[in-house]
């Protein structure tokens, strides 16, 4: 039972945590991406894709962070505690 609450408690903060990273940043999908960075010379264009790929990864490891600090946290509320 305490792993069913856990599960369900880590997916409830990841949501969470990835809806909020998604709101903070404009996430683009890859069309998007390809149109903006099309108005651009080849080497610009390449340029572009790699700024845009890095500016991704780092959203994606700051939502990461996020939901481990998120997850670290949890059990320090008294009635987490209690429950562990």
């Amino acid at each position: 039972m305490r792993t069913l609450i856990t599960a369900m408690l880590f997916i409830a903060l990841s949501m969470q945590t990835f809806a909020d990273a998604a709101s903070a940043e404009t996430v683009q999908d890859e069309r998007a991406v390809r149109e903006e960075c099309s108005a651009y010379s080849q080497a610009e264009m390449r340029d572009c894709l790699a700024k845009k790929a890095h500016d991704s990864e780092r959203a994606v490891r700051q939502a990461e962070e996020k939901v481990i600090s998120a997850l670290s946290e949890w059990d320090e509320d008294a009635k987490y505690i209690a429950l562990s």
